[in-house]
């Protein structure tokens, strides 16, 4: 066992050493190729910002020099891009220094930053120079313009001839760089002295001022005539040409230092090629070699071995004993020793387990039979659901065709108004909300006048003569004709509650209108809420009933234009040249009303003109979840709704607002029964 132990230990060992040693080669002049490419990489940033500096002096000389805004604020763009690049290009080998990425002495960074320095050195003292040197009206070259100028307007006591002559030759040393015009100056200045001196005419004060312009003019001449020489001739080679020759040296150096990097690293990477060739080579032939040897000695008895496993699986786990062999070494005989022990093992616990599962199944089987028994219970049960469900449906559908049959006809809604629309969408099959429309039958009221005034008369011994019985019957009868009654209410709760309280409201509004004879608005939401106090017996406050309504009422008299309202918690909406008007209603509901006292309703006269609109309406629209927020639709979008919608007929309205209702509703579901009626005059 010891034997093969070690030889797999000595054979790991191997492949480690070589491995670990391949790495670390690789590793190591891979560091220097990484090191090569970057001092490369910032070798030509360098190089660039260098050939940016050098472009921008070069625009100095060019343009900058010869700008007299620059001599007039001593500010220049230009000098301040080369001053940033300069701190750049410092800066950058600076870093390269610090981070330690220069290969080897062949490759160093002190040089260029030496370089450099020498450029910026020879640029600044061109600068230097250019400032006082001038332009124009600034600097040596505006002193000269002055005192020449001071020359020509001397014009009685000098020869103008000699002046022009002097400004000839200055002009031409500026322009062509030649010291033969400086030559010609000084002759011309001595003999504009000797001329002055000679002249008897002038006097003694006037030649003393004279030869000191003449002398000014001559020493700034000089002046200039120096820095030009300082910047550099034709022939003179001097800081201009020290210039550019730094700026070729410092790119030629750039350019050979590039070249010798990527040589290195090209030589790198052969050097890493050839030891991975190596290394590679080698790991193959230590594999084929290693591979014989575990053939020979290891492979060939576990083949055997898992052949006898196969076949023990075979059988179904029942035990047998494992063949052993002369060519197994120590290691195979003790796995195949193992494994008998556990096939052996493993055979009696199978036989164990089968018991188990044998009784498991059993008892699973029992409780299989119970939980069938149990579903047959449920489905009796739930068939009884549905029957009972359905049932139920029924009824409510039965009770939904009850209740479309106390609402107004479509035909008598057209008939009292004629330019109308209502939305009615329940939430459940039945509503709680519900809307109710009646016109005044003018002959009955006569009959009823009559009898009432009759009997009135007598109680009183008051008798009346037919003349005027018949004057007051024409006055009321003129006053309530072409009137009509119309509302809407939401009962309290929806549904079949909802319902219910909605008959209760429908009889009770017959009742007032057909045997109370009672017309104005706010007096019938006062029976109306006794009526139904009465009929909920909410008399007492310790009544358990809480229920009620909300109702908004309208008496419209189309003779004369006039509209009259009254409501319990509910307002009315009147449009006039597209601006909304609220009428609000009492804030106290029809029913029970926590005990307090029972107020009574308020009535409100209303002008109507013609093209008014006026909505009367519950709470479900403005209510109604949706949205993509999920959020109520509410009252102030159902205001702009209304008024955007003007421009178009009640019919249009009506489907348009459906519409909009249900794409805000999208999925949500229905939170309330929802009522809407439009009127236009």
């Amino acid at each position: 066992m010891k034997k093969i132990k070690y030889k797999l230990f000595y054979s790991f060992l191997f492949f480690s050493s070589i491995s670990i040693v391949s790495v670390t080669i690789n590793v190591i002049y891979f560091n220097k190729k990484e090191k090569i490419s970057q001092y490369v990489n910032n070798l030509d940033e360098i190089n660039v910002l260098c050939l940016l500096n050098f472009k921008i002096q070069q625009e100095f000389l060019n343009y900058e020099k010869s700008n007299p805004i620059y001599f007039k604020t001593n500010k220049s763009f230009i000098l301040e891009k080369n001053a940033i690049l300069k701190k750049m290009v410092l800066k950058k080998c600076l870093l390269i220094k610090k981070n330690d990425l220069e290969i080897s002495d062949n490759f160093n960074i002190n040089k260029i930053y030496n370089l450099y320095l020498l450029n910026s050195k020879i640029f600044n003292e061109v600068v230097e120079n250019i400032k006082q040197r001038g332009y124009k009206d600034f600097g040596i070259e505006g002193s000269m313009r002055k005192y020449a100028h001071e020359l020509m307007s001397n014009e009685k006591d000098l020869k103008q001839i000699n002046i022009l002559s002097l400004r000839r030759n200055e002009k031409d040393f500026i322009i062509r760089k030649e010291l033969q015009y400086v030559v010609k100056f000084n002759e011309l200045i001595n003999e504009l002295k000797f001329d002055i001196l000679d002249n008897n005419k002038i006097a003694t004060y006037r030649k003393k001022y004279l030869l000191n312009i003449v002398t000014n003019y001559d020493s700034a001449f000089k002046k200039l005539v120096a820095i030009e020489l300082k910047l550099g001739t034709y022939k003179n080679k001097e800081l201009i040409y020290k210039l550019q020759e730094n700026s070729e040296e410092l790119q030629n150096y750039f350019n050979h230092q590039k070249i010798k990097s990527l040589k290195a690293g090209n030589i790198l990477l052969v050097k890493i090629k050839n030891i991975l060739y190596f290394s590679f080579l080698l790991i193959i032939i230590t594999s084929l070699f290693l591979s014989y040897f575990f053939a020979k000695r290891i492979t060939k008895p576990l083949s055997n071995l898992s052949n006898s496993i196969n076949q023990y699986a075979k059988s179904e786990f029942k035990y047998f004993p494992i063949k052993y062999e002369k060519s197994d070494g120590f290691e195979i005989s003790m796995i195949k020793e193992s494994f008998s022990l556990m096939s052996e093992e493993i055979t009696n616990h199978l036989n164990f387990f089968k018991e188990k599962v044998e009784e498991r199944t059993s008892e699973i089987t029992r409780q299989k039979n119970k939980l069938l028994h149990q579903k047959q219970i449920l489905d009796t049960k739930q068939s009884e659901l549905i029957e009972m469900n359905q049932n139920v449906t029924d009824s409510l559908i039965y009770a939904k065709r009850i209740q479309k049959a106390l609402l107004p006809p479509l035909n008598l809604i057209k008939k009292s108004l004629l330019d109308s629309f209502i939305i009615y969408l329940p939430k459940d099959i039945v509503s709680g909300d519900f809307y109710w429309i009646d016109s005044i039958n003018v002959s009955e009221i006569k009959s009823k006048k009559m009898i009432s005034k009759y009997l009135l008369s007598l109680e009183n011994d008051f008798i009346h003569s037919i003349e005027e019985e018949s004057s007051d019957l024409l006055k009321f009868e003129t006053e309530i004709e072409n009137c009509v009654l119309f509302a809407v209410a939401d009962s309290t709760g929806h549904g079949v509650p909802g319902a219910l309280m909605s008959v209760i409201g429908i009889n009770s509004l017959n009742k007032i209108i057909k045997e109370y004879k009672i017309y104005n608005p706010n007096k019938i939401l006062n029976e109306l809420n006794n009526e139904v106090r009465l009929a909920l017996r909410q008399q007492s406050d310790d009544c358990e009933i809480k229920d009620g309504m909300d109702m908004a009422l309208c008496l419209m008299n189309y003779s004369k234009m006039k509209l009259e309202f009254a409501g319990a918690n509910l307002p009315l909406y009147l449009i006039r040249n597209n601006e909304l008007i609220v009428y609000k209603g009492d804030r106290f509901p029809i029913g029970y009303f926590n005990g307090i006292k029972i107020n009574s309703f308020k009535n409100t006269i209303i002008d109507i003109q013609e093209g008014d609109v006026i909505y009367l309406f519950s709470d479900g629209y403005y209510d109604q979840f949706g949205g993509s927020a999920n959020k109520k639709f509410n009252i102030r979008r159902f205001k702009e709704l209304l008024l955007s919608i003007q421009h178009l007929d009640l019919i249009s309205q009506r489907i348009y607002l459906e519409k909009v209702l249900k794409e805000w509703q999208g999925n949500t579901f229905q939170v309330d029964d929802i009522l809407i009626l439009g009127v236009k005059f």
